[in-house]
Formats: C-alpha cells, sequence, structure tokens
C-alpha cells in the first residue's frame, strides 16, 4: 500500500509538471494493440509450505497475450499524456502434463494444459516524457498506471495427443476475485507522423499489477500478474492539430 500511494504521488506530480505544456492541445485519437506475453508471481502465506510453492512455480507459467482498446492523446514539445480504454485477455497457464482421466477427454489425448484467462476492461494514465529526434520522429519514456475492472474469467484445458485434439472451456465465478485493480507500468517507445494527421507509435511495455487476483484472506496463494510486450497505435489528429 505504501509503494502504490508513492507511485500515485509520482504520477500526480508528472501531471502537475505537464499540465501547463499541455494546455491548449489538441487531442488525437486513435486503436492500440497490446501483443503481450502474461505471467503472475505467486504471493503464499505463512501455512504453506515450501513444496507446495516450489511445485507451483515448477507447474505454472506465462501465456501470449492481446489488449485491444481505444485512446486519446495530448502533447506538447517535451511531454505528453495518454489515456483510455482496452479490453485485456490476460493471465498464465500450467506446463503440459499427463492428462488427467475423465468422461470429457479425448481418448486419443497424452498430456493437457490448463490456460487461465482473465478478462478486463482497463483505463490506462499514461505520462509521457518525449525527446524530439527530428521534426516527424520522437523518442518517449512513459510511466504510468492502469486500472482494472475484471469482468469474468475461465479456466481452459487443452488437450495432446502430439497435436492438439481437443479442448474444453470452463467459466469460473466471479466471487473470489478482485473486481478493481490496480497496476503500474512503464515502458520506452518511438513515435512517427505520417502527413499532417497520423501518427504510429511502437513501446516496448512492461505492466506490474499491485493488487492480486483473488480476494484476500480467503486465499492462502495469490497470484499477481505481469506482461511484458510491444503496445503499438494508430492515431489521428483533430484539427485543432494543424
Amino acid at each position: 500500500m505504501i509503494r502504490l500511494k508513492i507511485n500515485c504521488c509520482l504520477v500526480l506530480g508528472a501531471l502537475l509538471l505537464l499540465s501547463s505544456e499541455l494546455a491548449g492541445q489538441g487531442t488525437i485519437f486513435g486503436i492500440t494493440a497490446y501483443p503481450n506475453i502474461s505471467g503472475r508471481r505467486l504471493a503464499a502465506g505463512t501455512s504453506v509450505n515450501n513444496a507446495a510453492i516450489d511445485s507451483l512455480e515448477a507447474r505454472e507459467t506465462s501465456r501470449p497475450s492481446l489488449s485491444l482498446g481505444l485512446a486519446a492523446q495530448w502533447q506538447g514539445l517535451k511531454g505528453g499524456f495518454r489515456t483510455g480504454i482496452q479490453f485485456a485477455d490476460t493471465g498464465y497457464r500450467t506446463i503440459r502434463e499427463p492428462v488427467t482421466p475423465g468422461p470429457d477427454v479425448p481418448a486419443n489425448a497424452q498430456t493437457q494444459s490448463i490456460v487461465f484467462r482473465n478478462l478486463n476492461i482497463e483505463v490506462p494514465a499514461e505520462i509521457l516524457f518525449m525527446h524530439e529526434v527530428s521534426p516527424k520522429d520522437r523518442l518517449n519514456f512513459m510511466m504510468g498506471f492502469s486500472a482494472a475492472f475484471n469482468v469474468s474469467n475461465f479456466e481452459q484445458t487443452i488437450y495432446y495427443g502430439g497435436e492438439k485434439v481437443g479442448q474444453d472451456n470452463m467459466k469460473i465465478s466471479n466471487n473470489g476475485f478482485q473486481r478493481l485493480q490496480m497496476a503500474f507500468q512503464t515502458g520506452v517507445g518511438w513515435q512517427r507522423e505520417f502527413g499532417e494527421k497520423i501518427v504510429f507509435f511502437a513501446q516496448p511495455t512492461f505492466q506490474f499489477w499491485l493488487t492480486g487476483l483473488l480476494l484476500e484472506p480467503k486465499e492462502e496463494v495469490n497470484r499477481s500478474l505481469y506482461a511484458f510486450g510491444l503496445k503499438t497505435g494508430i492515431l489521428f489528429k483533430t484539427n485543432t492539430n494543424r
């Protein structure tokens, strides 16, 4: 909690410093995509022994994830601010393990992997510190937060018999999950203007959730998600940006 308050103060301070520069600037609207590799960090209670923790660490791993959204950006010569709304399909998975027998398991299945999917609606708040390389190109350092509302959660079991031979999807009740979550994010990117109206950016981004997936203290083992990937966007200038 103390770390969260410190990070919030840093972002608010940066917003105050940028407010005078961004005053009167036009808004840039567009779409964003954030393909990434997401995983989890374990947080275990004192009653969980080391053997159980080691077993989970060996069994669970990262998986490909994706966020898609709409963005609005304001920028001056040396700084900017970006926000919006995005839909995120994130989570983690288990490694391939021997099949657990059951009536719905394909007859030729030999191994299985369980994919844990967390579907969120996110609202990012990103501070941009910019350096002009040329009249059309800028480098930027990004720091900010992302607030998320957990919409739904799924457990997807994929069966393999040399190749994928089937899958089961099970929706998990939201009752045990944190509905509102907060993440810290940072990245370094490049922004390019094409003509007078179009802006493209590519930004390697790291995101770490400060809240756990599950409600506490009902669960002795909790997980905080993280992600690393390439956030890209195509933005369009409004008439006030001419």
